[in-house]
């Protein structure tokens, strides 16, 4: 777990209090994004089968929302980045971005609560808006924000650790934000709604801590290589280093999927396969991760007494036969917490696979900047895949219990097929 590297890092003298600052302000960004994908794809479900009569055209559309603004935004942010910082100055740029998805937030929460059930075809109109804008703002912020980091030559190679811990972050407010909702005792728009403002208002206290912290990039993090390479990178990656690229899309695309079941569909599983209420599948879950992000904490800290290539081949094999001996609890309702509890701890030991892989591929000159494009292209699309599978296969095979098998077979195979690459990559180095 990277969590633990970043605190070593904070433990030493070598960051000063704005090189601190950066780092937080890094993971908290970070962590927003992907907690906002979470939220966006719970709730798509949750609306589409309040206000829909078909709720997988309504989980199509609103995916399409979702894609389509987030490559439309990614194509025009590297113009519109250039031409702002030819007008203002970066504290400037970052506190209205940031203001800005405050407000697009905030016209979502209110779109839905007001105008959901009578004007459906302007909502999706809007919503489109809102995204585009809201992807547009949060393109710019970590664009800038980790072109800062980057700059810094202390953290330049921590920056793996960053985005990996922001992950974790986000997965954990996941597990803890679902709990709270479940004993506030909400209504399904009101529980909605709640994430939505949260967002919201955290990202107002982003803009005044960019507004308080007078944030400005130094002159080499305006460097036009680093703005190329940031806005071009992931072209570029698969352009000349296909094979790496194609690992860590892999690596970084299971470990999403995995996200996404153990905290938004494995509650559903419980609940409607297992006949275990909500209250305690919100339990399980928590604890199960809590649990795991122990584990992964003193694996972690023991890792230099292991040889990296044979834990990852040890994480690769534990996931599928952890994943096995877990769903085979599940078909013939044998201990089920158990089986939880396996599940969710394997899943995030597989964590452990994705920065040992990552830090050994592509050169060192771009190694970092493919990262945070392998996570945040991966993530997306891969997240927001598997929901869409999962949500599908449901409704069409009207049974709880296949889609999360048939899926423990696809991870199999994307495992096996990531482990013969590295294999292979280590051999040919």
């Amino acid at each position: 777990m990277k969590l633990s590297s970043i605190w070593r890092l904070f433990n030493t003298s070598q960051l000063s209090i704005t090189h601190k600052k950066s780092v937080i302000l890094a993971l908290v960004i970070l962590s927003l994004e992907y907690f906002d994908i979470i939220v966006y794809l719970h709730n798509a479900s949750a609306l589409t089968k309040l206000y829909c009569h078909s709720p997988i055209r309504g989980i199509l559309v609103l995916f399409g929302v979702l894609w389509f603004s987030n490559f439309l935004a990614k194509y025009l942010v590297g113009g519109l980045i250039i031409s702002l910082y030819r007008r203002f100055r970066s504290s400037t740029i970052m506190v209205l971005a940031s203001i800005t998805i405050a407000c697009m937030l905030g016209l979502q929460a209110m779109t839905i609560a007001y105008f959901c059930q009578s004007l459906v075809q302007e909502i999706l109109l809007a919503l489109l808006v809102f995204r585009f804008v809201y992807q547009i703002c949060i393109g710019i912020i970590i664009h800038e924000t980790y072109e800062s980091v980057l700059s810094m030559q202390q953290l330049s190679f921590e920056f793996s650790s960053i985005i990996i811990g922001s992950l974790e972050l986000s997965l954990l407010a996941g597990v803890i934000g679902y709990k709270v909702i479940d004993y506030l005792h909400l209504t399904p728009v009101n529980s909605l709604l709640v994430f939505i403002y949260f967002l919201s208002v955290v990202w107002l206290g982003v803009a005044l801590f960019f507004y308080f912290f007078n944030y400005e990039l130094s002159n080499k993090a305006k460097n036009k290589l680093y703005r190329y390479m940031a806005s071009n990178n992931f072209k570029l990656m698969f352009k000349h280093f296909h094979q790496d690229t194609l690992i860590a899309i892999t690596l970084v695309g299971v470990r999403s999927s995995l996200c996404i079941i153990s905290v938004i569909y494995m509650p559903k599983f419980l609940e409607v396969v297992l006949g275990i209420s909500l209250h305690t599948t919100s339990n399980i879950i928590m604890s199960s991760s809590i649990v795991a992000i122990i584990l992964c904490w003193w694996v972690n800290k023991h890792l230099n007494r292991f040889n990296y290539a044979n834990l990852i081949k040890v994480g690769l094999v534990s996931l599928i036969m952890g994943s096995i001996i877990s769903y085979i609890l599940f078909f013939f309702k044998l201990i089920p917490l158990l089986g939880v509890l396996i599940l969710v701890v394997f899943h995030n030991l597989f964590a452990l696979s994705c920065p040992l892989i990552l830090s050994n591929l592509f050169t060192p000159t771009i190694r970092q900047l493919a990262i945070i494009s392998c996570y945040r292209n991966s993530f997306l699309a891969f997240a927001s895949l598997t929901y869409l599978v999962m949500e599908a296969s449901s409704q069409t095979v009207h049974n709880n219990f296949f889609p999360p098998a048939i899926f423990l077979i696809v991870i199999a195979l994307v495992c096996y097929g990531c482990l013969v690459l590295f294999n292979r990559k280590t051999v040919l180095d």
